[in-house]
């Protein structure tokens, strides 16, 4: 619940399309009939919460939210993961095999 507000008050960079089809299972088109881009950080989110996000997706979400300035945080390997691209900053957390 705390994320919808976030994404509502534009603090993710994701939009609310993106969090009603991650975690509520709701199409796009269904999202147009239902007006999403128009509810509001009040909106009762968590009865639409249907749990499907997968395991992974916890690890992808704390990924996306992570601030590369942030050195407290030791949960992943950020700087041994790094690869500037075209200007936008990458990081891959794969092992050899």
């Amino acid at each position: 619940v705390d994320l919808w507000k976030k994404v509502c008050q534009g603090r993710i960079p994701r939009g609310k399309r993106w969090f009603f089809s991650t975690f509520c299972g709701i199409s796009s088109a269904e999202f147009d009939e239902i007006q999403g881009e128009q509810l509001g950080e009040n909106f009762p989110i968590g009865n639409l919460l249907d749990g499907t996000s997968k395991a992974y997706d916890v690890v992808a979400l704390l990924l996306a939210l992570h601030d590369p300035g942030d050195t407290g945080q030791g949960l992943f390997p950020f700087d041994q993961a790094h690869l500037r691209l075209n200007g936008a900053d990458h990081y891959f957390f794969v092992q050899p095999q």
